[in-house]
């Protein structure tokens, strides 16, 4: 009877750690099927590339919150490879699953994982055409102190920063050119994926001054930077000025009045 409730309770205890690990699968299969040639090996599905040999090699590429690499599971489900070319150029391509050490990134433990769809098996590349990859990791107990599009993990960060009501974005442009700002402004507000999504605001510089110096602009954004430090939190991470030289003049030592930021 002992013997049948210790089995139990570990088959309990089992189930319950995956329960309430964090699991993802994306797919594999490409919507154009994957070619190559000699700067350029392309695979519609993968989110990034490296560079080997001056050659752009498509792949997977995600992080997520972890403090150990064994809390970290990465696996292909029903993999399926298909001969692509051949390797004339004697490549030597990364394993096809990399898992890194946990690293430190804006004080929150960090493991990159990469996923290389491609393999070479006696000088034959293959790539893989369908599948899907399964990403596992243990819940966290420390706080996520950042947001990426390749980042995993849910957590709150993500849902203050797509919630905020503060400029995120800010687009300073002349007047003559704020409807095609203010279209810009209105794509990162509404036609990316939600994690990308930027509370975008356009500002004219016929509103900061007229007849506006390139120093005026320059104190102007550092003004809006000291805005949200008072308030504890730099909301503003990204800043455009819309035009050239003439829009925007340089300030009194030639620089342009983003060159400090």
């Amino acid at each position: 009877m002992f013997f049948l409730r210790k089995h139990l309770l570990i088959a309990l205890f089992i189930f319950t750690s995956f329960c309430l690990a964090e699991n993802h699968n994306f797919s594999v299969t490409p919507k154009i099927h994957p070619e190559i040639n000699s700067l350029h090996w392309k695979h519609s599905a993968t989110n990034t590339a490296l560079d080997i040999n001056g050659i752009e090699i498509d792949i997977f590429n995600w992080r997520i919150a972890a403090d150990s690499k064994e809390s970290v599971t990465v696996e292909l489900v029903n993999p399926v490879w298909e001969f692509v070319s051949w390797n004339d150029n004697k490549l030597v391509l990364p394993n096809i699953i990399k898992i890194s050490d946990p690293v430190n990134y804006r004080g929150t433990p960090t493991i990159y994982i990469q996923v290389t769809p491609w393999r070479i098996i006696d000088n034959q590349i293959e790539v893989l055409t369908s599948g899907k990859i399964s990403i596992t990791g243990d819940p966290v107990d420390f706080p996520i102190n950042y947001s990426h599009p390749f980042l995993l993990n849910d957590n709150d960060y993500k849902l203050s920063r797509s919630s905020t009501s503060e400029t995120e974005y800010l687009i300073i442009t002349p007047s003559y050119l704020a409807s095609a700002a203010q279209a810009l402004a209105d794509m990162h507000a509404d036609s990316v994926d939600d994690i990308l999504q930027l509370n975008t605001e356009v500002v004219t510089i016929e509103d900061i001054s007229i007849d506006v110096s390139g120093n005026e602009i320059r104190d102007y954004i550092i003004q809006r930077i000291e805005d949200d430090l008072l308030d504890g939190f730099l909301a503003l991470r990204f800043l455009l000025l819309f035009g050239d030289e003439i829009d925007i003049p340089p300030i009194d030592n030639g620089n342009y009045p983003s060159d400090d930021f």
